[in-house]
């Protein structure tokens, strides 16, 4: 076929595919199946490029995408040729088209695969070197490593950025074709591809490349020199070490020792754990140190821990601080010698206080023994936290060691303190041992008038939990003669706590309830109903309790209480003294309330308690209720005499 008939057959197949008419389009887009000259396919692009049509290039995609299931590889090559120009259009839509039609082709799994590289090669051929990244950019996507020669010839391009593309696609494939460019590359240590194709040789490489890199350990760019450091690092991995070694102590970059610490960490050999140990010892950078501890447990617990006891002994003190807490780390039963022989000859107080902290986690025997030694040290601080440390070991009857503790007398602070904080927490544990119980509680009368504030807070945050008559009673003298308001605050909330969990203590000083202290920390709504119901009782007795500031400050809080009281009660008993009560607080009264009193208590209730209800029910003043007043008002001589006044009472209350 000559190249007019080519261009003729062309532009009739364009003007069918710009038809007005669909059939006429549709019938011009399957003559694309049929297309056996890539001749023809190039001249109607060219010509469909001429229009400038949107449209016409979207119908033409079509067409071109029936090419791509063509069993001629020179037709498949330019029909993806024509596809990735078109990716590179203005319009988004026909960009995105032709790029889907290129993905579609490639992942399509009945098309041969040697169809696919033979059509590329043909495409890779007759491409402009200006959109050869586009091509090498669908190669790495799709994985055709068949053409990777091909790609090769990038190298010998002008174009940085398109060298630096094809450096990262044989990277990304992993393939070692492009190694020998990559050598040439590391020979000018100015070229503006160095780092990339460092990183590239580090993964393609093989251990015998490493020459060419280290020529670059010191190159005065940073990143080009972290390269360096993690090509080298996985080409030679524990054969790396004397290099990364003399790197890291020429370099000052906290990023590029960061980096080395790193690759060292992953290394997971005897000899990086000895590397790590030697700068852990020598750096004072935190975190650069941090960097350490990473590295640390990123090698295997079994290669680093018999490192690390083999050579603490000849660490800093600082070092060993650290070592020991990372030997609490591993949680590995090996470090148990290395810790014994710390707690049986070590002096060094901040080593000593550490090891104690971590044989918590071993929670040893062995251990126990020596801390337990060290409770009789003549050092407070050691005694201190000896302590802390044995009491916290669940492998022996710690319960009975605290016991023999808060026996002692003239106990320091700190130990005072430390035995008052581990009585509250394990409040649970002590409460099952009668003996232990009334130990800690003969134990707190000691410290509930210390002259140290802090241990004196203390006792007073832990004593409600153990709180008896005995100690009720001394905390209350105390509370009478304290004059400081920190202290009257951490003894008020003591009471309360105390009379909210065991409510008959109220009954060993009522009155308590008239202090302004108590009233001013008081919460009504928190106490439990035993509460009210001894509260009751005692304000029966003795009507002052609570006196006037305690109702004009709770008074709406007490009869809402006392509302929820009684209409929990199982009794009645109390009824009428909550009904005063609720009166006196001048609590707004709740329907249910009254509907509760109607209902279930007045059937059951004496002439007397009958009458508080109907007083109660014509104060309240709800119409519905006339009927039922004014009727039960009338039942009896003791009703009937007080008919009138109930009456007038009601009518007041609705007017």
């Amino acid at each position: 076929m000559t190249s007019g008939q080519i261009t003729e057959q062309a532009l009739r197949l364009i003007e069918n595919l710009n038809s007005p008419f669909w059939f006429v389009r549709t019938k011009a887009v399957k003559e694309f199946e049929s297309i056996g000259s890539s001749e023809l396919l190039r001249e109607l692009y060219i010509q469909v490029e001429r229009k400038h049509d949107d449209s016409l290039r979207w119908i033409f995609l079509e067409g071109v995408a029936l090419c791509l299931l063509n069993s001629n590889a020179v037709i498949i090559g330019e029909a993806l040729l024509i596809l990735i120009l078109e990716s590179e259009q203005r319009n988004v839509k026909i960009k995105n088209e032709a790029k889907r039609r290129i993905r579609t082709f490639f992942g399509n799994q009945e098309i041969f695969r040697y169809l696919k590289v033979l059509g590329l090669r043909h495409c890779i051929a007759h491409l402009p070197k200006n959109k050869r990244n586009i091509v090498t950019l669908f190669v790495a996507e799709y994985k055709v490593v068949e053409v990777i020669p091909l790609i090769l010839e990038d190298f010998q391009s002008k174009d940085v950025e398109l060298r630096i593309l094809t450096i990262e696609v044989l990277r990304k494939l992993s393939d070692s074709r492009g190694n020998r460019y990559l050598k040439k590359i590391l020979n000018d240590a100015e070229s503006p591809e160095l780092e990339v194709a460092i990183r590239a040789l580090g993964k393609l490489g093989s251990p015998f490349d490493f020459r060419s890199l280290t020529t670059h350990l010191y190159h005065h760019d940073p990143k080009t020199r972290l390269a360096v450091v993690i090509a080298i690092s996985k080409l030679l991995k524990v054969f790396a070490l004397p290099f990364l070694y003399s790197a890291y102590k020429q370099n000052k970059s906290p990023v590029i020792k960061r980096e080395i610490i790193h690759q060292v960490g992953k290394i997971n050999h005897s000899l990086s754990a000895k590397f790590l140990l030697h700068f852990y010892n020598l750096e004072n950078d935190f975190n650069l140190i941090q960097q350490f501890d990473w590295a640390f447990h990123e090698n295997p617990k079994h290669i680093t821990l018999p490192v690390i006891i083999r050579n603490f002994s000849k660490q800093s003190e600082t070092t060993q601080f650290r070592l020991v807490r990372m030997i609490g780390e591993f949680n590995d039963s090996r470090g148990i010698t290395l810790l014994k022989q710390i707690l049986k000859n070590e002096t060094r107080e901040i080593v000593l206080i550490e090891t104690f902290d971590v044989a918590v986690i071993f929670n040893s025997t062995i251990l126990l023994e020596h801390i337990l030694d060290a409770e009789l040290s003549a050092s407070s601080n050691i005694v201190h936290y000896a302590l802390l440390s044995s009491l916290k070991h669940t492998c022996f009857d710690r319960i009975e060691h605290f016991r023999k503790w808060i026996k002692k007398e003239n106990l320091p602070v700190s130990l005072a303190q430390l035995l008052i904080q581990f009585a509250s927490v394990n409040f649970q544990d002590i409460k099952k041992d009668s003996s232990a119980f009334n130990d800690v509680q003969e134990f707190l009368k000691k410290y509930i008038s210390h002259s140290h504030m802090d241990v004196l807070l203390s006792a007073l945050d832990c004593s409600w939990k153990y709180m008896d008559k005995d100690l009720f009673n001394s905390l209350y003298q105390h509370f009478l003669l304290e004059k400081k308001s920190l202290l009257l605050k951490s003894y008020t909330l003591c009471f309360i706590k105390a009379l909210t969990e065991n409510p008959d203590l109220l009954t060993l000083r009522p009155k308590i309830l008239n202090n302004e202290h108590l009233v001013k920390h008081f919460q009504p709504s928190k106490v439990s109903v035993d509460f009210w119901n001894i509260f009751l009782n005692c304000f029966r007795s003795d009507s002052s309790i609570g006196g006037d500031l305690f109702w004009e400050k709770h008074a709406l809080a007490i009869g809402k209480s006392l509302v929820q009281w009684v209409l929990k009660a199982q009794t009645f008993e109390f009824v009428p003294e909550a009904i005063k009560l609720i009166r006196k607080s001048d609590c707004e009264i709740e329907e249910e309330l009254l509907n509760f009193m109607i209902s279930d208590i007045y059937v059951l209730g004496d002439d007397q308690l009958k009458y508080q209800i109907l007083l109660f029910v014509a104060e309240f003043g709800r119409l519905d209720d006339f009927n039922f007043l004014w009727n039960e008002s009338l039942k009896t001589k003791f009703f009937a005499h007080q008919h009138s006044h109930l009456i007038n009472l009601f009518s007041t209350a609705v007017t």
